[in-house]
């Protein structure tokens, strides 16, 4: 172990306290004075993440399912995979789509394609019935837009059965893991705040050019828990700044304030940390 007041240069601290090899982040989006610098350092050291390309980041850009997925099975030491048989009509390795023309895509990422190739397909088991739904549910064969918003009818055509209406909370009903979108149900406050949250999702937008990405973007943040739109706000709200404010969003205004102001000045104390 070296001391606390001197170590090579080659060395540096982790966020655990461990000496570690120091490394420098590639990312020209990620400055040293960027508000989850180490946070992103630690995890690129880790192998968790990597760049969306060899140059950056995109601290900003949402996290969908599957990159989470992926963070959390390279977390869990990227274990072997095994087919556990549980559809024993179905061999590992043994792929069944019905016949028609598909077409290929392969990239770095969703927005990186470098090669694509439509392919026509006959399917090697004809007796298996492919279901027809161009009467009952049209936009699914149509899918020009990657992010489209399907009608209900049409969904529950394909689904095979009705989906019940869900109640969105209102006024004092509101928590962490309420959506951002309920908050249009509620007082003048959470309104704003729903309002204020769109207009900064639809500003960072400006820099996308893909129409569908953007759309997608919105449709994710209003469908997005609160306390996930804290954890994103890049340091901007935190979570205990959330709570005081679902406390002011269901009615109870000095309570909310209270601990709105207790709340900042634990945030300013951890920043001076």
């Amino acid at each position: 172990d070296f001391p606390d007041d001197w170590y090579p240069d080659w060395l540096e601290r982790s966020y655990t306290g461990d000496f570690v090899m120091k490394i420098t982040l590639p990312f020209v989006d990620v400055p040293e004075d960027h508000p989850f610098y180490n946070d992103i350092k630690e995890i690129y050291r880790l192998g968790l993440m990597t760049g969306t390309t060899p140059t950056t980041f995109e601290p900003e850009t949402i996290l969908n399912r599957a990159f989470l997925a992926a963070v959390l099975y390279r977390r869990a030491g990227s274990p072997a995979q095994t087919y556990d048989n549980r559809f024993p009509d179905v061999a590992a390795g043994d792929w069944h789509v019905e016949s028609g023309i598909y077409k290929l895509e392969v990239g770095a990422s969703s927005r990186d394609i470098r090669g694509s190739r439509e392919v026509n397909v006959t399917t090697g088991h004809p007796e298996i019935a492919v279901p027809d739904y161009r009467e009952k549910a049209p936009q699914y064969y149509h899918l020009d837009v990657q992010t489209k918003i399907f009608d209900k009818k049409q969904f529950e055509a394909v689904l095979g059965k009705e989906i019940k209406e869900e109640k969105a909370p209102k006024k004092g009903q509101f928590t962490l893991n309420s959506a951002l979108s309920d908050l249009q149900n509620g007082n003048l406050k959470s309104k704003l705040f729903y309002k204020w949250t769109m207009l900064g999702v639809k500003k960072r937008n400006r820099k996308e050019t893909q129409e569908n990405l953007r759309k997608m973007n919105e449709v994710m943040t209003r469908e997005m828990p609160l306390r996930t739109v804290a954890t994103f706000s890049l340091g901007k709200v935190t979570i205990e700044q959330m709570e005081a404010m679902i406390l002011i969003f269901n009615g109870h205004f000095f309570k909310g304030m209270w601990k709105l102001k207790k709340a900042k000045k634990h945030k300013k104390e951890l920043t001076l940390l």
